[in-house]
């Protein structure tokens, strides 16, 4: 397929019409407390792009239509999404469907889609015969249903050492997404409020593992650490000063008391922390940086998921969300000139390489509330930790990712 240049802008575009959209955010998201707040004023400004799945199997599906019925078979994270795409393509009833759901080989978010299975069907039914329909790679990267590109603009009253405000300014395509962890319960942020202006920028965008959470687990947890610099407070004493959720409190006290304070030699530490659901993760990282890259060499994670059943399962979640939201951090960046994709490889995109990957050490809570999910847990916290880390060892906030672009 030949495709022509669309009318979205390009990206300095997107960025720069999104900040002053943020700016002057007026819909409110959330409200909460209220009072005159006291303190020292901090601001910041932070830019988040465009990020695709990069699933390791690009889209496809494979379709029959013959006789009224249509049979399909695709690795789809929404059966009955799919199954509903191919009737109304192939102009049947949904009951008159066979979906045969396969491996997903990655998801990530991206197979809550259906795209590729209305295109399967569609020349299927066109043709008469079995088809699969398989991207290459090219057009895997520039047809994704993207993370939503960001701009977040926050600004906090510190009072001594008590944060008494937080606004929390954002732009971007999803109401909900942008809310999601923009101003967490589980802190007292004092007087909260957040502001939302909808980027209406025409390129497709989806969820992304932790959607939403994803970004804004950078922004808030990058933030809270320079406030807590700023108040000269240890940042692990900072946080259990402000977290009011017993959950994450917990897991922030164990993995401080298991890894905070004692760096690998050559590195630095950082950490973050997070609530996902009713799900919570503490992450302690020891980083070094390498030119524009920066390499965590140990991982050490606190997380309370509810009653743990299959220990090894709920590990390599947390290894796995770690590995996929390191390489979104360092290299993940989805640009556009005149509308169209500039990156079309991995070569050109990114990818963690098992030679870069860190040790990762996953300490389990014991409790017998009911299981509260993993999957999404170990990707929010990995990318602040990293950057806290980076201000440790250089002395640079980074509020623009991936660090391919922000410590250049």
């Amino acid at each position: 397929v030949t495709f022509e240049d669309g009318v979205v802008a390009s990206s300095g575009d997107l960025f720069a019409e999104a900040e002053r959209l943020a700016r002057g955010a007026t819909s409110a998201a959330l409200e909460r407390g209220g009072g005159a707040a006291s303190g020292k004023v901090f601001e910041a400004v932070y830019r988040g792009p465009f990020v695709a799945h990069t699933t390791m199997e690009p889209m496809n599906a494979t379709a029959v239509v013959r006789d009224g019925t249509v049979e399909v078979w695709a690795p789809t994270q929404n059966a009955l999404a799919c199954r509903d795409a191919a009737a109304r393509v192939a102009g049947v009833a949904p009951e008159r469907v066979v979906l045969h759901t396969t491996f997903l080989g990655g998801g990530f978010g991206r197979r809550l889609q259906v795209d590729y299975v209305e295109d399967a069907v569609a020349v299927a039914k066109a043709s008469g015969k079995p088809v699969q329909v398989l991207s290459s790679r090219e057009d895997d990267f520039r047809h994704d249903f993207y993370r939503p590109m960001s701009v977040n603009v926050l600004r906090a009253t510190l009072d001594g050492t008590r944060i008494t405000s937080w606004e929390h300014r954002v732009a971007q395509a999803s109401p909900r997404l942008a809310a999601l962890y923009a101003a967490p319960a589980s802190y007292a942020l004092g007087a909260t409020r957040v502001l939302f202006a909808e980027h209406r920028h025409g390129v497709p965008t989806g969820a992304l593992r932790a959607p939403g959470t994803n970004w804004n687990a950078y922004v808030v947890e990058t933030f809270v650490d320079e406030l807590a610099h700023a108040a000269g407070r240890d940042p692990v004493d900072f946080r259990l000063d402000h977290l009011t959720d017993d959950r994450a409190r917990s897991v922030l006290q164990r993995v401080a008391s298991r890894a905070w304070g004692k760096p690998l030699a050559g590195t630095a530490q950082g950490l973050a922390t997070c609530t996902w659901g009713e799900s919570a993760i503490a992450l302690v990282v020891d980083c070094e940086v390498r030119g524009r890259e920066v390499l965590v060499r140990r991982a050490v994670a606190a997380i309370d998921c509810g009653l743990v059943v299959n220990p090894e399962l709920v590990t390599l979640q947390i290894e796995s969300g770690i590995s996929y939201g390191m390489g979104i951090a360092n290299t993940g960046n989805i640009t556009l000139t005149r509308g169209r994709v500039d990156q079309t490889t991995f070569a050109d995109y990114g990818m963690p390489r098992i030679g870069t990957a860190p040790s990762v050490e996953v300490l389990l809570a014991s409790t017998s509330r009911p299981p509260s999910g993993v999957g999404e847990l170990g990707m929010p916290v990995i990318a602040p930790a990293m950057a806290n880390a980076v201000f440790r060892l250089t002395g640079a906030r980074v509020r623009t990712l991936p660090f391919a672009e922000g410590l250049s």
